[in-house]
C-alpha cells in the first residue's frame, strides 16, 4: 500500500514533512538475545561470607550494590572492561564475566541487613530465562 500524503497549502514542503513522519513510524525492532556467557573466575561462598564480601567496604548505615537472586541462589558478577573486542563480542551475543560469586539462599528477600546496619539490596531476576539457565549451569558445574 502506498503512503498517502496529506497536504494543506504549500504542497511540496508539507508533503515532504508528512512523508518523513510516516517513514519514521516504521521502526524495525530486532531482538538479539545473549548466545553465550564466558565465566573466567567462579567462586562459591556461604551466605554469610557472600553478604560480608558484598558489604565489607561499605560504611555502616549505607547501602551496598545490589545482588541478584534466582531459583534459590544469590549471585553477583563483574564484567570485563569495555574494550573494542569485548564490545564486538557483546554485539554477537557473547557476554564476559571476569568473576561470578554465588551462594545458596533458599528463599528470596528484598534485602539483607548486616550487624553494622549496611543493607544489601537483592533483586529477584528469576523472571529472566537467561538467569535461570545460568543458575542451572552453576549448580551443574559448581565444582569446576
Amino acid at each position: 500500500m502506498k503512503n498517502k500524503c496529506f497536504t494543506f497549502g504549500q504542497k511540496n514542503q508539507r508533503s515532504i514533512y508528512i512523508q518523513a513522519f510516516l517513514r519514521n513510524l516504521m521502526v524495525r525492532i530486532v531482538y538479539s538475545p545473549i548466545q553465550e556467557i564466558k565465566i573466567y573466575e567462579m567462586a562459591e561462598y556461604s551466605l554469610s561470607d557472600f553478604v560480608r564480601l558484598m558489604t565489607d567496604n561499605i560504611p555502616p548505615g549505607n547501602i551496598s550494590t545490589a545482588a541478584k537472586w534466582c531459583d534459590g541462589m544469590i549471585f553477583m558478577s563483574t564484567g570485563l572492561p569495555s574494550t573494542d573486542e569485548v564490545v564486538r563480542d557483546q554485539m554477537k551475543g557473547i557476554i564476559h564475566y571476569a568473576w561470578l560469586g554465588f551462594a545458596e539462599m533458599s528463599s528470596y528477600k528484598q534485602s539483607i541487613e548486616t550487624q553494622s546496619k549496611v543493607i544489601l539490596p537483592i533483586i529477584d531476576v528469576s523472571n529472566n530465562s537467561i538467569n535461570r539457565e545460568l543458575i542451572k549451569w552453576i549448580r551443574a558445574n559448581r565444582s569446576l
